[in-house]
């Protein structure tokens, strides 16, 4: 996830899916809008990300359902939902169609059961959580977006900020992204919702962009060309169990472009992302472990 994230800086069957009405779809507009629209690649293009596998008011029937829906025959849900570090995830990787010719439509879907308190999951926290340490993320303030013609919405149970990220992708890629987060709360669920803004795709002080990065034979780094970068969006959601008691849902929808220019074999991100998103996976159960106590 924090891989993902460097992406991000830091989220007709619409309303079936959803079932019925859904506090995150009607107060996080971003959430909402990436539900039913998906993230424009083209004028007539959208990558779209799917509905949550866990919405919110099932009661405790209606959970178990949905986690046997996820983990079909591949996996027990005595063991997806067991208080355990190395308890198993479950990880998909999908290809889209991005109708481009320089780039490839990439959706990532990641789902499994953390413990601890989810009252105690501040939006420091979250923002913290889905981070990698090696990425540098900066609030944009009110005085920088109000020179850009932007303010930030305050409502209850509803927080929205713009957030610059500048990470380094699986070691290749230097990534610099401003982003538009809302994250709403509902009595037992969470949702963190993301998309690149297309807005500051040329700003000067919080520019989309990407470089390749190789190391020279002295071990520094060297980057290469400046090229912008659009396209990527997703969301987290954050949801109670009834049983096991302190049993979180996490699921974690991503979908961006990946240029065509970013690796060498275009199933770099699919072999390689698998072990980093395992680590990943544990260190949040960990991380939320601690804040818990």
């Amino acid at each position: 996830m924090r891989t993902l994230l460097v992406i991000l800086g830091v989220v007709g069957f619409f309303s079936a899916a959803l079932g019925g009405d859904d506090f995150h779809a009607r107060t996080n507009t971003i959430y909402k809008d990436l539900l039913a629209k998906g993230i424009a690649v083209t004028d007539t293009q959208s990558l779209k990300l799917p509905a949550p596998a866990m919405p919110d008011r099932l009661d405790k029937a209606g959970q178990l359902a949905a986690l046997k829906q996820l983990a079909g025959d591949d996996y027990q849900i005595e063991d997806l939902v067991r208080a355990a570090i190395v308890a198993p995830h479950i990880f998909k990787f999908r290809e889209l169609d991005a109708s481009a010719t320089d780039a490839r439509g990439r959706a990532v879907g990641v789902w499994f059961v953390a413990h601890g308190n989810l009252d105690k999951l501040t939006t420091k926290t979250l923002q913290t959580q889905f981070a990698s340490g090696s990425t540098r993320v900066t609030s944009i303030s009110d005085a920088d977006l109000l020179r850009r013609k932007i303010k930030v919405k305050a409502e209850p149970g509803l927080e929205e900020s713009y957030m610059h990220g500048v990470g380094t992708l699986l070691d290749r890629v230097r990534i610099h992204s401003t982003n538009h987060g809302m994250i709403s709360r509902g009595k037992d669920s969470i949702v963190a919702a993301s998309r690149l803004d297309t807005r500051f795709t040329k700003d000067a002080d919080f520019p989309n962009l990407w470089r390749s990065v190789s190391i020279k034979d002295d071990g520094k780094e060297e980057l290469g060309p400046v090229n912008p970068y659009e396209g990527a969006g997703g969301y987290i959601r954050l949801t109670r169990l009834h049983e096991p008691p302190g049993a979180i849902f996490v699921e974690v929808h991503q979908v961006f472009l990946e240029p065509k220019k970013w690796f060498d074999a275009p199933n770099m991100l699919k072999s390689k992302l698998p072990i980093v998103i395992q680590s990943e996976v544990r260190a949040f159960r960990k991380d939320l472990t601690k804040l818990s106590k």
